[in-house]
């Protein structure tokens, strides 16, 4: 998944999906593989595949908009909060190879979704969500990105 960053060497957040611009989840976004949009926060710049917030809203239809993604990742942040409590191992540094990795995380998905459907629901105590980045800067968003988010606004938000 496309949603994670790394750090810097001067420990600074960089989103991963600025190094994906050649990646296969890329390819597969731009091949149309996926029917959706990724959401990303204001440290990611706007593409067509991925939604970040607006930088400084002008409009009201733009701070609904920046609402709404706001409501939106943090659902999502809590939902991996919740995966972490269940799967321990997801919030630790993996020491194996990349392969190894995403398998662990494919399994930890399979087995929570698993629990989901046999409503083996776990209920972890209260998962916070204090954590919404804010960027003092805009990264460069490209042409089409800002058409798309331009477009869901005027559709979704006016």
């Amino acid at each position: 998944m496309a949603l994670a960053t790394r750090h810097a060497a001067d420990g600074a957040r960089v989103p991963v999906w600025v190094e994906l611009g050649r990646s296969k989840v890329a390819a597969d976004f731009e091949d149309g593989q996926y029917d959706g949009l990724l959401v990303g926060d204001s440290g990611y710049a706007l593409s067509k595949h991925l939604m970040a917030p607006v930088f400084r809203p002008h409009t009201g239809a733009e701070s609904r908009y920046n609402g709404a993604h706001i409501t939106t990742r943090c659902v999502i942040k809590r939902e991996f909060g919740v995966w972490k409590k269940r799967f321990q191992i997801l919030t630790k540094t993996m020491r194996f190879k990349p392969n190894k990795c995403g398998k662990v995380i494919v399994v930890a998905t399979v087995l929570h979704n698993f629990g989901i459907g046999v409503r083996d629901v776990f209920h972890p105590d209260a998962v916070e969500v204090n954590d919404i980045e804010q960027y003092a800067f805009e990264p460069e968003a490209d042409a089409a990105g800002q058409a798309v988010r331009r477009s869901d606004i005027l559709k979704y938000f006016n």
